[in-house]
C-alpha cells in the first residue's frame, strides 16, 4: 500500500504535508532539467533526484526515510516544501 501526497511547490501554504511511502511534485522549471533534494530537519541533504524535464510529475521513494520532518528543496525551482514523513 502506497499513500501518495502532491506536493505544490507554488503553494504558499505553510502546513506540513503527510507521506508514508511516496511523494508526488508536479513540476514547471524554467532549465530543461531540474533537481530536488531532501534535507532533514538539521540541513543535511539524504536523497537527490534529477530530473531531465522542465515540466513534469514526479514520485519519490520515501520509504527509507526514518519517520520525521523534512524538507523538499529545488534549486533550479528557488523553492522549499516542508513535509512530513509518517509511518
Amino acid at each position: 500500500h502506497f499513500t501518495f501526497t502532491r506536493v505544490n511547490l507554488f503553494s504558499k501554504t505553510k502546513k506540513s504535508n503527510p507521506v508514508n511511502d511516496k511523494l508526488s511534485v508536479e513540476f514547471i522549471s524554467p532549465e530543461e532539467s531540474c533537481s530536488f533534494v531532501i534535507l532533514d530537519v538539521q540541513g543535511r541533504q539524504v536523497k537527490t533526484i534529477q530530473k531531465n524535464e522542465a515540466l513534469g510529475f514526479l514520485s519519490i521513494d520515501v520509504s527509507e526515510l526514518e519517520t520525521g520532518t523534512y524538507i523538499l528543496y529545488s534549486p533550479q525551482l528557488n523553492q522549499r516544501k516542508q513535509f512530513v514523513v509518517k509511518r
